[in-house]
């Protein structure tokens, strides 16, 4: 298997690099602890771009990177930008069950392949484990199921040749699917949003589990959603996340106000990153026109009111340069 960061530069997508400054954003609202008392577990490739932004934007300095792709190991500690990282080698569902869970965490499962019964173990044992005030995050390829095994292209095309719900089937387990699901109900986008029920049943049913066993009202653990990503750099990819606390941290919860997020999502309905195809000159130009609705501006009539409003939603988190790193 071809790692995918030997594939794809992970700095150079623009949505992904919106996601990310997204996702810190969020961390620079958690009330429940110091944030510079959490831990950052990911998926970090040997870019470390997610390492790299938790560190400078929110301070963490505990880190934990999981890495499957073991015989590139040298590279990987060569790579490594901060010695505070702490570099497991493995797939996750060796190694998540053997971290110690007790310090609040932000936790970015970041797969780029589809969903599959193993990530869905990943995300119950996180819910039952990860410490209370922790932000936990699960990306996936979104594109319409392949069985396990299968080459897919980014649109789907080889998929579409076997039922989509019996592709579904084999990747999650048939007791995951809705039984009257159809193949019409995985194409394009919508395959996302039926995802996106599988994780947050996984998670639902997990909460119920645990918190079945807990006598004190107070201890009781909650979900609650924050975020619901799809963009697409290359192939479809969605996002879920939110935070896990305690009954008696409600408090803290409502003190990140994260529903004032324009991004803010508790619900099926999801946040698109689309980017616009624009140049420097455009960027500076729309931006000096952020203190109005993205209706109101109508400069540089060659660009669409659909590609004005998508910048002025996204400027704060698009990249606008392009980095030289040493």
């Amino acid at each position: 298997m071809t790692a995918s960061y030997k594939k794809i530069d992970y700095r150079l997508r623009p949505a992904k690099h919106a996601e990310r400054l997204i996702i810190a954003e969020i961390g620079g609202r958690l009330r429940f602890f110091d944030i510079h008392s959490y831990r950052y577990v990911g998926l970090g490739s040997p870019y470390f771009a997610d390492f790299k932004l938790m560190h400078r934007a929110l301070g963490i300095s505990s880190m934990l990177n999981i890495e499957a792709m073991e015989r590139d190991r040298e590279r990987f500690n060569w790579n490594m930008p901060y010695a505070t990282i702490d570099m497991r080698y493995g797939t996750t569902d060796t190694i998540l069950p053997a971290l110690d869970w007790t310090m609040p965490s932000i936790v970015w499962l970041d797969y780029d392949d589809q969903l599959s019964q193993p990530k869905l173990l990943d995300i119950d044992l996180l819910v039952r484990r990860a410490a209370p005030g922790s932000l936990l995050l699960f990306s996936v390829n979104a594109e319409p199921p392949a069985p396990p095994g299968q080459r897919r292209n980014a649109s789907g095309d080889e998929a579409s040749r076997s039922d989509f719900v019996e592709a579904l089937r084999a990747m999650v387990g048939k007791d995951r699917v809705d039984p009257s699901l159809k193949h019409e109900d995985l194409q394009g986008w919508s395959a996302g949003r039926v995802y996106r029920r599988i994780m947050t049943a996984v998670i639902e049913a997990t909460l119920a589990a645990a918190n079945a066993v807990i006598t004190q009202a107070e201890r009781r653990r909650r979900w609650r959603q924050i975020l619901n990503i799809e963009y697409k750099d290359g192939a479809r990819m969605l996002t879920l996340g939110g935070v896990l606390y305690e009954e008696s941290q409600e408090g803290a919860y409502l003190a990140g106000a994260f529903e004032k997020l324009s991004f803010f999502r508790d619900d099926a309905t999801a946040y698109r990153i689309e980017v616009p195809r624009l140049t420097l000159k455009e960027m500076a130009h729309l931006e000096r026109s952020v203190m109005h609705s993205p209706d109101e501006v109508h400069e540089l009539p060659w660009l669409t009111p659909k590609e004005r409003r998508q910048y002025l939603q996204l400027y704060r988190y698009l990249p606008n340069f392009v980095p030289a790193e040493i």
